[in-house]
């Protein structure tokens, strides 16, 4: 069976460098899916755990992680850059 870092690993070797900013700005201010319970909200000290949990298995997966600063308008910061 293979690990759960083995999808990581590829993305890291696809990936060499990787843009990331931390979770300080995430929030539920609307509800997009089923599955979305506004009711629950987010747990904040969660997110930042799960976020340096990536990071850093992306990291000792061989790839560079840059990281930028949050910017509170952009609440849905997830692009795909060439």
């Amino acid at each position: 069976m293979a690990s759960a870092s083995a999808p990581l690993k590829n993305v890291a070797t696809a990936a060499k460098r990787i843009l990331m900013c931390r979770p300080t700005h995430f929030q539920l201010t609307y509800s997009i899916n089923p599955w979305m319970d506004m009711r629950r909200g987010v747990n904040r000290g969660k997110a930042m755990e799960q976020w340096t949990t990536l990071k850093d298995t992306l990291e000792n997966c061989g790839a560079r992680v840059d990281i930028m600063e949050a910017d509170v308008s952009l609440l849905q910061l997830v692009r795909k850059f060439e």
